[in-house]
C-alpha cells in the first residue's frame, strides 16, 4: 500500500526464471506496482478481494484468459482478439493483435498438432501480416483435432524472439493440407 492505494508486485518473477534447472537472474520491471488487470492473467490470489479489480474474477474466468508473457507489453502489443484461450475453429481461424503505431516489432509464429501422443509442428499454415496499427494472423486448420499456435516478438533490431502467448485451437474438421498463402505480400514489403 503506497500513498493508500494497493499495489501488486512480484518480485520472484521480476528477479529472473528458470532454466536448465538452475535460477537465472534476469530483472524484469514489469512485475513491479503491476497493473492489476495485466497479472490476472498469469496469477490468481487465494483471496479475491488481493485481484484488486472490480469485479473479481472467478477461477474459471482467469482460466480462458489468454496469459500473456510480460514481453507482449515491453512491445507495445495490445490485447489479441479474440481474447481467450482456447479457440475452436472449423478449418481456419483469424487473430489480431493491436500495438502502438510507434513501436517497431516483429511477430512469427508457429503452430504445433497433436498427432496421438506426439506433436508435429506444421510449416506454410501461418500467415503473419502488418499493418500501420495491428498484426493479422491468419491460420490454415488442415487436420481434425487439437493445435497449438505460439506466437513470439521482438524489436525489430532483435535477432531473438521471446513467447508472447499461445492458443490451443480446436477443429472438428479435415481439409486438403494445401498452403493457400502467397509466398510474398504486399503488406509484409511495405512495412517490414
Amino acid at each position: 500500500n503506497i500513498k493508500g492505494k494497493g499495489y501488486l508486485i512480484d518480485s520472484t518473477w521480476g528477479a529472473g526464471s528458470m532454466k536448465d534447472k538452475a535460477f537465472s537472474k534476469s530483472f524484469t520491471e514489469y512485475y513491479f506496482c503491476i497493473d492489476p488487470h495485466k497479472l490476472i492473467r498469469s496469477h490468481y490470489p487465494e483471496e479475491r478481494k488481493w485481484q484488486l479489480i472490480e469485479p473479481p474474477l472467478a477461477k474459471e474466468q482467469q482460466n480462458s484468459l489468454l496469459h500473456l508473457q510480460s514481453e507482449f507489453y515491453n512491445l507495445g502489443l495490445s490485447q489479441p482478439d479474440p481474447d481467450c484461450s482456447i479457440l475452436h475453429a472449423k478449418g481456419n481461424c483469424h487473430v489480431i493483435v493491436p500495438f502502438a503505431a510507434d513501436q517497431k516489432q516483429h511477430l512469427s509464429a508457429k503452430l504445433e498438432y497433436y498427432k496421438g501422443s506426439s506433436i508435429e509442428t506444421i510449416k506454410l499454415c501461418d500467415f503473419i501480416q502488418k499493418y500501420d496499427d495491428r498484426f493479422e494472423i491468419d491460420v490454415e486448420l488442415w487436420y481434425e483435432g487439437k493445435y497449438d499456435l505460439l506466437l513470439f516478438g521482438s524489436k525489430n533490431s532483435e535477432h531473438t524472439s521471446t513467447s508472447l502467448f499461445q492458443y490451443r485451437i480446436i477443429s472438428p474438421i479435415n481439409q486438403s493440407p494445401v498452403c493457400k498463402f502467397p509466398l510474398q505480400y504486399a503488406a509484409y514489403s511495405r512495412y517490414n
